[in-house]
Formats: C-alpha cells, sequence, structure tokens
C-alpha cells in the first residue's frame, strides 16, 4: 500500500515538470514558475542539466524584452549564487540594449559590470563603451542617482570580456 502510495506521487511529480523545450519562450519560463511543484527550483534545476536550456534563457533575457525581464527578476529575487551571477550579467548586456527599463526595475550594483562567461547570443564587443553609450540615453530623471552611481561602476569594472580583448 505505501509503495503504491509513493509509486502515484512520483508519477504526479513527474507530471509536474516543466519539461522546458531547448529553446523555451519567456512566457513559457513564466507560466512554469508559476506552477505549484515547479516554480523557481525547478527551472533552476532545469539549468543544472541542460545546458541548452540555460543559453536559452540567458540569451532571451540579454535581448531585455518585457517578458524576459520579467523573467530575469522572478528568477533574481531568491536565486542562488551561482544563477545570481549568470542572470547578473545577462542583465549587463540587457542594460546597453535598454538602459531605463533595466535600472527600472533591477539594483544597479547587480547590472552594472562587465558580464563574464555568456552565451555567444549574448557577447558584445567592447561592452564598457556600449554600456557607457547606453547610460548616457537615459533622460528619466528618477534614474539620474542609479545611472550616476551604475556610470562610476561601469568604468572600473573589469570582466572577461576585457581580459580577452586585451590579449
Amino acid at each position: 500500500m505505501k509503495r503504491a502510495a509513493v509509486l502515484m506521487a512520483l508519477v504526479a511529480l513527474s507530471a509536474c515538470e516543466s519539461n522546458l523545450s531547448g529553446h523555451p519562450s519567456a512566457k513559457e519560463v513564466l507560466t512554469a514558475l508559476d506552477r505549484p511543484w515547479i516554480g523557481r527550483a525547478g527551472i533552476e534545476q532545469q539549468f543544472f542539466n541542460d545546458e541548452a536550456i540555460e543559453d536559452a534563457v540567458l540569451s532571451g533575457i540579454c535581448t531585455a524584452t518585457p517578458e524576459w525581464l520579467e523573467v530575469a527578476h522572478r528568477l533574481f529575487e531568491t536565486s542562488n549564487a551561482h544563477l545570481g551571477e549568470e542572470l547578473a550579467s545577462a542583465l549587463a548586456v540587457a542594460l546597453i540594449r535598454r538602459p531605463e527599463a533595466v535600472l527600472g526595475k533591477f539594483e544597479y550594483r547587480y547590472v552594472c559590470s562587465e558580464p563574464d562567461d555568456l552565451p555567444g547570443a549574448c557577447s558584445v564587443p567592447h561592452w564598457r563603451v556600449a554600456a557607457s553609450d547606453a547610460l548616457q540615453k537615459i533622460r528619466d530623471p528618477a534614474l539620474a542617482v542609479v545611472k550616476e552611481k551604475c556610470a562610476v561602476d561601469v568604468a572600473r569594472s573589469v570582466g572577461l570580456q576585457s581580459i580577452q580583448e586585451s590579449k
């Protein structure tokens, strides 16, 4: 009897797996995050088990579309250190594409440092120059102080990309 109950529970849990496709959409990830028994922990587990899914999600976040920024926000809220670093790197790329949206949604200390190891779709040559240029386009007075703090962090930032470019 106990064995049957455990088996039924395992079947029920496996039916709740998110089973993200190899290249999930932001909507697919958000839906999985909202499902009971999956949520953020289930998504993180898929990241660790499937590099293609991780790369697809990080590449999506790099696009800086509102949906992907929401995915990043939801994952970033309670992420572990490893995932937090990867999300911060993807958001640093998103910063150059939609600086007001990124700085309006995330703390500058997480998104104003040069990105490190990211999928090729997120590659940005001369990130510091691109980030500085993007910050200059911010016109929202509510972001003025954050913009200046971010500019300082960008100028001081030295990530993997800068090391590789200097070789």
